[in-house]
């Protein structure tokens, strides 16, 4: 049994490591909504020794049951462990000698709710769940029940526990559609005067937080900022919360993980953002979240990560990378869609429309986000969403290979450690002031992840609350995304720290002093003389050859007074947009293009590897480059190296620093360092 095994999450020569009684393994996983005889024993017999289930009886958000083995909580008390032991014995039969993860959801069955009238749903609900004691004490009960009898009957094979609530498992709270948003706010207010919460003097309407405007940030004293600031931190306290609750049985003998904080989310009242406390807390070992979708899935995008996976490292937390694209064979209906149950998100006639349409662009992003991943010596699992994705001999041969190429770069002899000269700042404490009806969050990180990748430059990410926790000796250039209000201890480590170093800040920072906007909060941490520049619709900037502009109307914008070095002007006017003096460059543009990121990178001297025609992954253990844009390809370093390539197989060397050669475009190569 559990009790006498040893099993931690453990780093190795700067790389994250399963142990179990000792031994060590690549943490390779595999998780399925719709595990099968096919697909578990695919990723068995491939070299896979570690694998997800969820335990859950719910319906997704697309109206498709989440799991087909059925629910065990039923009610109060009420449990059908048969559930449970059906899935575990599909594991065991087609993945025998392997260790498994149990995902537990929380969200309280439809018997509950409907023995407990005037209770919210936390899956459509989270925030009511959050101040619900009486649903948070049966679900405790609950999810110590199952870990008791899984760690009775199974624990000798249980690596670790998961949980989740909230909509997607990953504690989102926000409903999808405004009448539903219209309910769950007088819901919300009733739930927060019936447990005593003062909270209604700051409610917002859904109308006010979500319309449309080119107004980019809530008044800081404004009830919507309140109102989503408030939903932020109930949910991270029920997060806390029910880790607490695990650890009673767990008791630190296994590993725990959840979903949880990304930055990347375009609506801020998805509340799952304010994750301080959360990835401070030692009761969680292991946080999950998706890669980056849309345009960092593409073949000519560049990866990402959807949350700040460096401070994840700061606080000694394993991150898993969660690998779910749709491959070219995700394309098939699905479950209740055609019948019209579906909300068809993601869909076009009941079928998922973001497949890749070829084996070949599916098989480079897989190996891109398998890189991704192994960058920061993190775990990765593959999502096999509904089944059959990978079910093709070409795919097989490519997960085979995924595990022996993880197996090569977690055994290297050289320790792994970051070479970007490029941090990049978010502070999700800001993230209630971004108005839920402009794209200024979007533009601010999103969008420039996306262009850094898409430049070519190696970047390191992290939470705001943690600079006091880093070595910032190794960077040349740090950007500041969100730092609208900035507290005095934020301001004297940059001074300590970041006095000679390139600091890089976007559009308003340290705008909120005391409560109220202060366009000299601007000019003080920039150190230029920084003025409103207002234009009746959104005007484009000009800057090192290329014109760019933001997403959305965006009227409230600034200009450079000081006489500084200008960077990028206004289209129009020709007045500063972009200026640098001293260590400080200012942009107003808060989304900048992959040309004006290569430019402001190489003002702060950082080396740059490519062209920018392609996305570059890499530490020092290996170089990842997929050639985007060009059949021709050609990496600068700063020293020579030699080269096993992992995925194709040969050996590289550079010469004069330089490595060339030539591929098709979109083929993803990795240069093991020698």
């Amino acid at each position: 049994k559990s009790v006498n095994h040893s099993i931690k999450s453990t780093v190795k020569n700067g790389n994250a490591f399963i142990e179990i009684n000792g031994k060590c393994f690549e943490p390779l996983m595999f998780r399925s909504f719709r595990p099968t005889p096919a697909n578990v024993s695919l990723f068995h017999r491939n070299g896979v020794k570690l694998f997800q289930m969820l335990i859950s009886g719910l319906f997704t958000g697309m109206d498709t049951p989440y799991s087909l083995f059925g629910s065990v909580w039923i009610d109060k008390g009420e449990y059908d462990f048969s559930a449970f032991d059906r899935q575990m014995e599909l594991f065991k039969r087609f993945a025998p000698d392997s260790y498994y993860c149990i995902f537990i959801q929380l969200d309280a069955p439809q018997k509950w709710l409907e023995r407990h009238p005037g209770h919210e749903s936390s899956f459509e609900h989270l925030e009511c769940g959050a101040v619900d004691e009486e649903w948070k004490n049966d679900a405790s009960e609950y999810v110590r029940e199952l870990i008791d009898y899984a760690e009775e009957k199974y624990g000798d094979c249980i690596f670790g526990y998961a949980f989740c609530a909230g909509r997607s498992c990953e504690w989102f709270a926000s409903p999808y559609n405004i009448e539903d948003r219209k309910q769950f706010s007088q819901s919300f207010s009733e739930y927060c005067k019936k447990n005593g919460i003062k909270f209604d003097n700051y409610l917002a309407t859904w109308d006010d937080i979500w319309k449309d405007t080119n107004k980019p940030l809530y008044e800081a004293n404004s009830a919507e900022a309140h109102f989503i600031d408030f939903g932020a931190e109930k949910v991270s306290e029920l997060v806390s919360y029910f880790a607490k609750e695990i650890q009673k049985s767990v008791k630190h003998k296994k590993v725990i993980g959840t979903f949880f904080g990304y930055h990347c989310m375009r609506s801020s009242t998805n509340m799952a953002y304010l994750n301080e406390k959360v990835f401070d807390d030692k009761n969680i070992d292991m946080i999950f979240s998706p890669a980056e979708y849309d345009e960092f899935r593409k073949i000519d995008g560049c990866s990402g990560f959807q949350l700040a996976v460096n401070s994840l490292e700061v606080h000694n937390k394993l991150y898993l990378h969660e690998v779910d694209h749709r491959t070219n064979l995700a394309w098939y209906p699905m479950e209740h869609a055609v019948g019209g149950r579906s909300s068809q998100y993601r869909m076009v006639n009941g079928i998922l429309n973001d497949c890749y349409e070829t084996e070949y662009e599916g098989i480079m992003v897989l190996r891109r986000e398998l890189a991704l991943a192994m960058q920061n010596g993190s775990a990765m699992w593959w999502f096999d969403f509904f089944g059959g994705y990978y079910a093709a001999p070409t795919y097989e041969k490519e997960l085979k290979l995924a595990t022996e190429v993880m197996k090569k770069v977690y055994e290297s002899p050289i320790p792994r450690k970051s070479v970007a000269e490029v941090a990049l700042i978010v502070d999700n404490r800001n993230f209630k002031y971004m108005h839920e009806g402009s794209d200024i969050k979007w533009d601010l990180i999103r969008w420039n992840l996306l262009n850094l990748g898409n430049a070519g430059i190696p970047i390191d990410i992290y939470n705001a609350c943690d600079m006091d926790k880093i070595d910032f000796s190794q960077y040349k250039m740090v950007i500041f995304t969100d730092l609208f209000e900035m507290n005095d201890e934020t301001k004297d480590i940059i001074k300590e720290k970041l006095n000679s170093t390139y600091k890089v800040w976007l559009y308003a920072p340290n705008y909120i002093i005391n409560g109220k906007f202060d366009i000299a909060g601007i000019s003080e941490i920039t150190e230029m003389e920084i003025a409103p520049y207002n234009a009746d619709k959104t005007e484009a900037v000009y800057a090192f050859g290329e014109e760019f502009t933001s997403s959305k109307e965006l009227t409230d914008m600034f200009e450079v007074k000081d006489d500084a070095e200008v960077l990028g002007t206004y289209k129009n006017s020709g007045k500063t947009a972009i200026a640098k003096k001293g260590f400080n460059i200012y942009s107003s543009a808060a989304k900048l293009s992959p040309m004006a990121w290569r430019g402001i990178s190489k003002e702060a001297g950082v080396h740059m590897y490519t062209d920018g025609s392609g996305t570059l992954i890499m530490n020092s253990q290996f170089v990842c480059y997929q050639n985007a844009n060009s059949e021709n390809c050609r990496l600068v370093f700063d020293r020579d190296y030699e080269f096993d390539e992992l995925f194709d197989g040969g050996s590289y060397k550079t010469e004069n620093k330089i490595l060339e050669y030539r591929t098709e475009k979109g083929r993803t190569k990795l240069f093991y360092i020698k």
